[in-house]
């Protein structure tokens, strides 16, 4: 009997410790990029009070041991950009990492326009992407590498991992797949600096900001309806559902920062955008525990027709974000967009202008980050004075006639004005034959407008409006 119980003990430990292994979440896997010259995070399970050792072939090595559940984390200290490397994971089992390149990490967020790939979008009629076929041709670049995860299940509660991915180094063959803005975004940083980019890639269309939020933080700006049954095709809308299976697995990986382009889902609750997203860029900060890493995003653009203030009061208060929070940059896209699509094509446009923050201010490199933001308005007897800051070397029309300014006087209703460029390129005087004592202006205050207004860049201005001192 002893020996029959001693046999059944020693099967048993035999077929757990046989079970027994490490393992990583997907996105740790050859091929992955990790950000340079930092602490870098890597974690994943074993059995329990397991020793955990990870070493990178560059020289350094890092220990911990696993907790009562299994879970382990740990920081290992990367190098300056290069690569390939291999990185050895010893547990209860050895992985090894191959083909592991060190340089930018970015997470490329939000909703459609961030989704749509390089191929673009099948429809009636097709949404293409503005030439596409030439930059997906010339592709191949084996230091431009992109994770984009598969969809998790809508859940209310955080998922660990994601259900399927894998790192993708450009090519004509991948780049199509890609999201067209994320890698306009990283082919623009990788040409600049010469080093890898890796891209985690985490958005999908109609999503709202409501979804990329926790409970706790929503529910200090709003009420937190999630429905008893959790449906697939309303899960990109549903509150928290994003964050919970799309955006929290990632949570953790070291990044130099985040790109983000939603807005569409929210157009009509622009009166409380402003408060969600500053919140949620204050919680997914406190959640990677990286301090303020930089928040760079797309301004909404121009769409549908002129005869109301939706798109105008949405861009409000994302120009409104970006001056309240700190290390933040929006890319105005007020001059591209269409009436028709919500996805407009000029995707290259709007990946090197979310670079161009990233170049300026956190790459050391020289330029504008900006289009002109307005300084001051001033009230000059039957004038207003503009004034901005991110002028450059001077604002202009690209010798068009500035277009969509309007002034106002005490009644607040808006005519259309002159707007002149002045003193030495560097302030607009807008005036009105209809409105003798002006208070108030706005430029390009509209759903859809054709911004006119950029500094000598190239960028442009965003819409904007305000009283005059």
């Amino acid at each position: 009997m002893k020996k029959a119980i001693l046999f059944t003990a020693t099967l048993l430990c035999t077929t757990l410790l046989s079970f027994a292994q490490t393992k990583l979440p997907l996105f740790f896997s050859d091929s992955m990029v990790l950000q340079q010259k930092t602490d870098a995070s890597i974690w994943g399970t074993d059995i329990a009070n397991k020793k955990i050792i990870v070493t990178g072939s560059w020289g350094k090595t890092s220990t911990t041991t696993t907790d009562n559940v299994g879970k382990w984390k740990l920081k290992i200290k990367t190098p300056a950009a290069g690569g390939p490397f291999k990185i050895t994971i010893k547990g209860s089992t050895e992985i090894i990492l191959s083909e592991v390149l060190i340089g930018e990490v970015w997470l490329c967020a939000g909703q459609s326009n961030m989704e749509m790939p390089m191929k673009g979008y099948n429809g009636k009629p097709p949404q293409p992407v503005d030439s596409s076929d030439f930059f997906i041709a010339n592709s191949l670049n084996p230091k431009l590498r992109v994770f984009k995860p598969g969809w998790n299940p809508p859940s209310r509660t955080t998922a660990y991992d994601v259900s399927s991915g894998k790192w993708v180094s450009a090519s004509p063959a991948t780049t199509p797949d890609f999201s067209a803005t994320a890698y306009f975004f990283a082919r623009k940083i990788q040409l600049a600096l010469g080093v890898p980019v890796g891209i985690i890639v985490t958005a999908r269309g109609g999503s709202s900001i409501e979804s990329w939020l926790d409970s706790t933080t929503l529910a200090t700006v709003k009420p937190v309806v999630i429905p008893n049954e959790l449906e697939w095709k309303l899960a990109h809308n549903t509150p928290t559902m994003m964050y919970n299976t799309f955006l929290y697995p990632f949570i953790g990986y070291t990044i130099k920062g985040v790109t983000w382009s939603q807005g569409e889902a929210n157009r009509k609750n622009n009166h409380e955008y402003q408060e969600l997203f500053t919140k949620m860029i204050a919680l997914w900060r406190s959640n990677w525990q990286q301090g303020e890493f930089p928040f760079y995003f797309a301004q909404l653009a121009p769409r549908g027709g002129s005869d109301n203030l939706i798109g105008a009061l949405f861009r409000e208060a994302q120009l409104n974000t970006m001056l309240s929070v700190n290390a933040t940059g929006m890319a105005v896209i007020l001059d591209i967009g269409s009436k028709v699509q919500e996805h407009y094509p000029q995707k290259k446009v709007i990946g090197d202008r979310l670079a161009n923050w990233a170049l300026v201010k956190n790459y050391g490199k020289s330029g504008m980050a900006s289009g002109p933001v307005v300084k001051e308005i001033i009230k000059n007897n039957d004038h207003i004075k503009l004034t901005f800051n991110y002028c450059g070397m001077g604002l202009t029309s690209f010798d068009k006639p500035l277009a969509d300014f309007e002034i106002a006087g005490a009644d607040e209703v808006f005519q259309p004005a002159t707007a002149t460029i002045e003193d030495n390129n560097t302030s607009i005087i807008v005036t009105s034959t209809t409105v003798k004592n002006p208070m108030y202006v706005r430029y390009c205050f509209k759903n859809a407008a054709n911004g006119t207004l950029f500094n000598k860049d190239g960028l442009p201005a965003s819409s904007f409006r305000g009283k005059a001192l």
